[in-house]
């Protein structure tokens, strides 16, 4: 009987890895989608914060500092709330 409730939960522990693995694996292409959007609108940020680096380097180094696209920002955040565009800095 005791062999038979171990047999059960090694089935059970495998049946959840195989579960998670393939649960993982079709998740892949979201992350990977999410990520190019996310180093894309690092760039764009960049790009307009570059005006800046000319008139006062303290106010770009500033909003380098807060990007909201930079890697650890960006996913330290929930989903819902992510930025979607770039703040405007006039």
């Amino acid at each position: 009987m005791f062999t038979l409730f171990v047999i059960m939960l090694w089935v059970i522990i495998i049946g959840a890895l195989i579960g998670a693995v393939i649960k993982g694996i079709k998740a892949l292409p979201t992350v990977a989608k999410e990520e190019q959007f996310r180093q894309q609108k690092e760039k764009e940020y960049y790009a307009s914060i570059e005006k800046w680096k000319e008139i006062d380097i303290e106010m770009y180094k500033t909003l380098a500092d807060i990007n909201p696209f930079d890697y650890k920002t960006y996913y330290a955040q929930p989903k819902e709330y992510r930025p979607k565009d770039i703040p405007q800095n006039e």
